[in-house]
C-alpha cells in the first residue's frame, strides 16, 4: 500500500541520521481512510512452455474508520510461484566455465509467500497522529521480516 516514493539525493543526514550521507529513498505508505474502502486483486501467469513454473498472486485491502479519531487498514498477500523444471536450461552447459563447467544453470525455485498486515491510526490532537502497525507471516519465509512499528507523525503535509 504505497502512496508515493521520494528520492532525496545528497546528504540527508540532517533529517534521517548519519547513515544517510549519500541520500535516502523514502517510501510513504497510504494512510487509513475516514471512509470504508476495500479491494481484492488476483493475478495468474501460465507460461507457454511446460518447463516454466506458473505464478499465482492474490491480495486484499480494507480500510475505514473505527471512531471519530481512530481508523484502520488491514491488507494481506498470498503469492505462489512454481519451480521451473530441473532441466530447463539443458544445452547451456558450454556457456559455463571453471567449477561450473558441464553443469546446468538453475531455473527459478518455487516460492510461497503469505503475509497479513494491520495498522491502527489515532489522531489524538490537531495535526498529530499515532500509528500502530504489525505484519504477520509464517516463520522462515524469505524476503520480509516480522515487525511491529509504532510511529508518531504530524498529520499535516510537509
Amino acid at each position: 500500500m504505497i502512496e508515493r516514493i521520494e528520492v532525496l539525493r545528497g546528504p540527508a543526514a540532517a533529517r534521517y541520521g548519519n547513515g544517510a550521507a549519500g541520500g535516502v529513498v523514502n517510501i510513504i505508505t497510504k494512510r487509513s481512510s475516514n471512509e470504508f474502502h476495500g479491494s481484492w486483486n488476483t493475478y495468474f501467469n501460465a507460461p507457454e512452455h511446460k518447463d516454466e513454473g506458473s505464478t499465482k498472486r492474490t491480495n486484499f485491502s480494507l480500510t475505514g474508520p473505527l471512531g471519530d479519531d481512530v481508523s484502520f487498514r488491514l491488507y494481506g498477500n498470498l503469492d505462489k510461484t512454481q519451480a521451473d523444471a530441473w532441466d530447463i536450461n539443458q544445452g547451456h552447459q558450454s556457456l559455463r566455465t571453471g567449477s561450473y563447467a558441464n553443469t546446468l544453470p538453475a531455473g527459478r525455485e518455487g516460492v510461497i509467500h503469505k503475509d497479513l498486515n494491520g495498522m491502527i491510526r489515532w489522531e489524538f490532537a490537531p495535526m498529530q497522529a499515532l500509528e500502530f502497525e504489525n505484519r504477520l507471516q509464517p516463520p522462515g519465509q524469505p524476503l520480509l521480516r516480522r515487525y511491529t512499528k509504532y510511529e508518531y507523525q504530524p498529520v499535516g503535509e510537509g
